[in-house]
């Protein structure tokens, strides 16, 4: 008897002298998946600081912005980001994080998240990085769901890159010009005999072209520059076949229940400014916790005061639990479309 008392004795005294789990040790991380031109030394992470003071970053293959080596959102990004919110989630003491993705940053997170939350059909896709199973890809996305998710002016194609997007509508306006002169050329002389009426149809002739088919026309030419201008001006890094954002954000349906901010420039000037494109996201990510703004007191390499003013909002209204009305930041989708094309 004595034998198991003093048994239960020590096991007693053993249990009371090791360390307890502490919920208030638990951390929240905040990682900043850095945008095209930034780096670890230059970059915006510091503006989302209120979202957590353990902040990372990973650092993409192409960073700070060498066009020669531009992966953009293909798979060295996304690989890159998944081992780096691998290590971030494995951490004993991370209760959530917090993912911000700025540009094209923002585009690399939503391939990311799009493939680890479907990782049975994406087990090659994943092959030479942290994660090796679906465990690991959906401590992953709970953590994330725990935490936040917040996109500032989101990359959501290589297309809406306003260069290629200027590029591809002149190109379209060019050859719709040439085939209507074309046309007009081949009219006989004497059924126009006036230069002036002849400039007219012409210009008629272009723009009622161009309204008709100039919108497939740009896509047509931007879809060309993604495929063989891009892989050689990038040397090959860029893969035009992988999926891009606005393709895999519909893969992400249902399955982000975290609270999620996403921010858009009224005037971009470096990508196309709010559209259809837009309202496909916010359509995709639309919960009770989806916020949308669109600021017009920025670019998109400038800090928008009023963003950040949301931001702030943002953090008191999850995770400080604070009173804050954000209803002007949930329209239904049809009222973003309004607002978008308000004129």
């Amino acid at each position: 008897m004595k034998k198991y008392i003093v048994i239960l004795v020590s096991l007693l005294f053993f249990g009371s002298t090791q360390p307890q789990h502490d919920p208030k040790s638990k951390k929240t991380y905040m990682v900043y998946s850095h945008g095209f031109g930034e780096d670890g030394e230059h970059n915006s992470q510091r503006d989302f600081t209120c979202l957590g003071g353990n902040s990372s970053m990973p650092v993409y293959p192409d960073a700070p912005g060498q066009l020669n080596k531009a992966v953009f959102y293909t798979k060295p990004a996304v690989h890159t980001l998944a081992n780096h919110l691998h290590e971030e989630a494995q951490k004993t003491n991370c209760k959530s994080i917090r993912l911000v993705g700025r540009s094209c940053g923002a585009g690399i997170a939503i391939n990311c998240l799009a493939k680890l939350a479907h990782y049975n059909e994406n087990k090659e896709y994943f092959e030479g990085t942290a994660i090796r199973s679906k465990n690991d890809a959906d401590m992953i996305l709970q953590k994330i769901n725990d935490g936040a998710f917040v996109l500032t002016a989101p990359f959501l194609h290589v297309r809406k890159a306003n260069t290629i997007a200027t590029s591809s509508e002149w190109l379209s306006a060019i050859t719709l010009a040439g085939v209507t002169a074309t046309i007009g050329s081949s009219l006989p002389k004497d059924t126009v005999d006036s230069s002036a009426v002849r400039c007219g149809l012409f210009a008629a002739g272009t723009a009622a072209a161009y309204y008709a088919i100039g919108d497939y026309l740009k896509k047509a030419y931007a879809q060309g520059i993604v495929a063989y201008v891009l892989p050689y001006i990038t040397g090959g890094h860029f893969d035009p076949s992988h999926e891009d954002p606005l393709q895999s954000v519909e893969q992400l349906r249902g399955k982000l229940t975290c609270p999620k901010l996403l921010h858009f420039h009224k005037e971009d000037r470096v990508l196309e400014n709010p559209d259809e494109d837009t309202i496909k996201l916010y359509d995709a990510l639309k919960d009770d916790k989806t916020h949308i703004i669109i600021t017009d007191d920025g670019w998109h390499n400038s800090r928008s005061k009023q963003f950040a003013s949301e931001l702030q909002k943002f953090d008191k209204k999850y995770f400080n639990k604070d009173n804050v009305n954000m209803a002007d930041t949930q329209p239904s989708v049809e009222e973003l479309r309004k607002k978008i094309y308000a004129t």
